[in-house]
């Protein structure tokens, strides 16, 4: 970090906390790629252990990052589960996911609804 940095008016962890986000954003940091460590970080950012703790803890908070113990901390997947909330099916969601989709029959068969309804106690 540069001494303008060290002065800014932005808390040191927060700076920290969007330089990384920043080289996550980038590309410097790919999905399931592990990060470097604390103390690499240190040496990097030239701060303390404390401040890169409070950053990473916070980029973990948010679902950036995922800690794996004995293993490092690595850049988390997409996060996915609030467009599962927005999305109306399996094919809508992979088409917001920009992915292709399609769809194959494997069998159809019909049945009744009967033991269904039975097991659900719910009307017929």
């Amino acid at each position: 970090m540069s001494a303008t940095d060290r002065y800014s008016h932005q808390l040191l962890y927060a700076t920290v906390r969007q330089r990384l986000l920043d080289d996550i954003a980038q590309g410097v940091y790919q999905a399931g790629q592990q990060i470097p460590t604390e103390n690499e970080l240190c040496t990097q950012y030239n701060v303390s252990r404390i401040t890169i703790r409070k950053a990473i803890s916070d980029l973990v908070a948010d679902g950036v990052l995922i800690r794996w113990q004995g293993k490092g901390t690595f850049v988390q997947s997409q996060k996915v589960e609030n467009a599962l909330l927005t999305v109306s099916g399996f094919t809508d969601f992979g088409v917001s996911q920009g992915k292709a989709t399609k769809e194959k029959v494997i069998e159809q068969e019909r049945v009744s609804a009967a033991p269904f309804c039975e097991k659900l106690n719910i009307p017929r």
